[in-house]
């Protein structure tokens, strides 16, 4: 049996300088995702390793998946590093489960680990149990708190951001409102 570590993408965004120039930026939520993966894999264990995400921000730039794993390879691993999977054609929470379903189809394993923000739990677990999947599901700011404590108060302040009070209020809307109206507002990922 494997080891399976999923993370989940979020939004990619260009930034140009003067007309320039131009880099591809990982949302701040992605990058503590793929930190608390870095961090797990030194602790224990990780056989295989999942990035899911499709082409948010241009046909002519990365996927999601292929940025957070370039990031992931920035960090120092543990003794082994495990096999890492890109699922790059996702573009919300639905098609990450489905895309991480069928990218798995052929491992063996009894749970997926599934690495997001705290805010975006509860609807990963529905979607991802939906989809056939046995998951745990895992905040990226408390493996990073839990595993290095000097960090706490680092993630207190981050998940009381007002970004992340945003997307709270996003993951509240899209679970107390009928679909048909979510999908007018398109709020549902």
């Amino acid at each position: 049996m494997h080891f399976v570590y999923v993370v989940l993408g979020k939004r990619l965004s260009r930034k140009v300088y003067l007309n320039t120039t131009e880099e591809v930026a990982l949302h701040p939520d992605a990058m503590i995702r793929v930190e608390a993966l870095a961090m797990i894999s030194r602790e224990s264990p990780i056989d295989i390793a999942v990035f899911t995400g499709g082409k948010t921000a241009g046909d002519d730039l990365p996927s999601e998946a292929e940025s957070m794993l370039f990031h992931y390879l920035g960090f120092p691993h543990g003794p082994v590093t495990p096999r890492c999977i890109c699922e790059r054609s996702a573009r919300n929470t639905r098609e990450n489960a489905i895309g991480v379903k069928c990218a798995l189809k052929d491992v063996q394993y009894l749970t997926v680990h599934v690495i997001t923000n705290r805010y975006h739990m509860n609807r990963v677990q529905k979607i991802f149990k939906s989809a056939g999947l046995n998951v745990v599901v895992l905040s990226a700011e408390d493996v990073i708190a839990n595993i290095d404590p000097s960090r706490k108060e680092e993630m207190l302040r981050y998940k009381r951001s007002l970004p992340v009070r945003m997307e709270q209020c996003k993951e509240w809307i899209i679970e107390h409102l009928p679909v048909r109206i979510a999908k007018r507002f398109r709020l549902c990922f």
